[in-house]
């Protein structure tokens, strides 16, 4: 931790090559082609966070969310400008075998449609690929409604699975033949090779293949899509900690979103379910 005067200000703490990331909801304005000092002067007044990124962009926060994580950010500093640092961030539901029975008596709704991957757009549209990958479906997050489609243009690749990106130099991958995930990290000194690292291997836990996807929650907790063998949670450890699934369900992707309210493409009977948890996180 280090501290620096700007002509506008006293000594104010900060933290280089790091930046904060809600993970949690959060109030937080994104200004561009403003100097961090610009920034800083801004933000003394009556904002808690500003991370300051390399590019004149700054993005500010009148209070620390709940829960974040810091992340490697090269050139880039994060402050506290009223010289209060954040709590330890903490998570909506930290007891898991709490949160797994609440999803299984979970209010549930699905649309019939042959989805693969699962995203958000920019206007918080659920976003899915049919499998022959042609074209792109939006539907409304809460009533799973049809809003359009689009038709996109496809490269051919064997068996696409998951990615789930950590920070600017480390991702992981999912294997759907070996039900594994693996680290992929930069190496520093070239900045062009990898270190692997397998972290969960699901191989001896389910009888058949299929390594879909991973999701990371809040609480820092794998839940990996392995198909017919359903959702495997593990911990940042790649220790088993629970499991979930549904009857004639085949899962390939999920999406995690506000209070638990979860969604889901199921290969097999061909549809997206949203579970919606009615879990109220406080933060």
């Amino acid at each position: 931790m280090y501290q620096i005067p700007v002509s506008c200000s006293v000594l104010i703490p900060f933290i280089d090559n790091v930046t904060l990331v809600p993970i949690s909801s959060s109030n937080n304005i994104i200004v561009n082609n403003q100097t961090c000092n610009e920034c800083l002067c801004t933000a003394e007044s009556s904002y808690q966070v500003l991370n300051c990124f390399p590019n004149n962009t700054c993005q500010f926060f009148d209070t620390a969310p709940q829960t974040y994580r810091i992340q490697a950010t090269a050139q880039g500093r994060l402050y506290f400008p009223q010289q209060i640092l954040p709590n330890a961030s903490s998570c909506c539901m930290p007891d898991l075998n709490l949160l797994l029975s609440k999803l299984r008596n979970a209010i549930s709704i699905s649309v019939n449609v042959s989805s693969h991957c699962l995203a958000f757009d920019n206007h918080g549209f659920l976003v899915t690929t049919q499998s022959s990958g042609q074209y792109l479906y939006r539907y409304h997050p809460t009533h799973l409604t049809l809003i359009d489609s689009t038709l996109i243009q496809t490269t051919k690749y064997p068996d696409p699975h998951g990615m789930w990106p950590v920070n600017d130099t480390a991702f992981y991958v999912t294997s759907w033949a070996g039900s594994t995930v693996t680290l992929f990290s930069a190496n520093s000194s070239d900045s062009i090779s990898w270190t692997e690292t397998l972290m969960i291997n699901a191989q001896p836990i389910v009888s058949s293949s299929g390594g879909n996807h991973i999701t990371i929650d809040e609480c820092d907790r794998r839940w990996f899509s392995l198909g017919l063998g359903g959702i495997l949670i593990f911990d940042n450890n790649g220790s088993m900690i629970g499991n979930f699934s549904f009857p004639n369900a085949q899962f390939f992707d999920m999406l995690i979103t506000d209070n638990y309210i979860m969604y889901f493409s199921d290969i097999l009977s061909n549809r997206i379910v949203r579970l919606d948890p009615n879990i109220t996180c406080n933060y």
